[in-house]
């Protein structure tokens, strides 16, 4: 029966403790962003990096595609046999032809 009493304001107080820490968390790196100030952001940050981390080595390193997607288009038709494709282009008018 003392163990029930006990957890009956135990439970509060450590909830109410947890989220008075968020809280200040938050409010320490919203207000003082640019000095690393979170108690618990800076940790979880760094944490979150070293899972993503282990958890992507087994996948290699490999490069990301810098091409712009036309040329990745245009090669997957041209390798499809479709041959490149032929953009419609529109005139250009400079500030200087225009007369009003």
């Amino acid at each position: 029966m003392a163990t029930q009493a006990t957890l009956n304001w135990l439970e509060p107080a450590l909830g109410a403790a947890l989220i008075a820490l968020v809280l200040l968390d938050v409010f320490s790196t919203v207000m003082y962003a640019r000095i690393s100030t979170g108690i618990l952001s800076y940790r979880i940050a760094r944490v979150t990096w070293a899972v993503f981390l282990r958890v992507s080595r087994p996948f290699g390193r490999r490069q990301r595609d810098d091409r712009n997607a036309d040329e990745r288009v245009e090669e997957v038709e041209q390798a499809e046999g479709g041959g490149p494709r032929h953009e419609v282009s529109t005139p250009r008018f400079s500030a200087g032809t225009c007369s009003g």
